[in-house]
């Protein structure tokens, strides 16, 4: 469940990808895929890496959705990540 965060042109990959790679029968993503990760600005289900959103305190990258991306572009400079924060995290 979920997808993990890779340092190639990928961004991401999912458990059902990884299990591809190792030669199982492809399975079809599940509606919603369990996307664990929300939008640091709308807390939508979001779970990639794009456009290198950072904290502006401690340089973490931040998951921030592609509708936040276009329409909250000037928000950059006051991003904090989930620890800088404050908020609660999920577990």
């Amino acid at each position: 469940e979920g997808s993990m965060h890779v340092f190639d042109r990928r961004g991401c990959v999912s458990g059902a990808e990884l299990q591809i790679g190792a030669g199982a029968a492809e399975v079809p993503p599940a509606a919603g895929h369990g996307v664990l990760g929300r939008c640091a600005l709308c807390d939508s289900p979001w779970d990639k890496y794009q456009g290198k959103w950072h904290c502006v305190r401690c340089s973490l990258l931040v998951l921030v959705c592609s509708s936040c991306q276009t329409r909250d572009a000037s928000r950059r400079s006051e991003l904090l990540c989930e620890i800088c924060s404050g908020k609660p995290q999920p577990g």
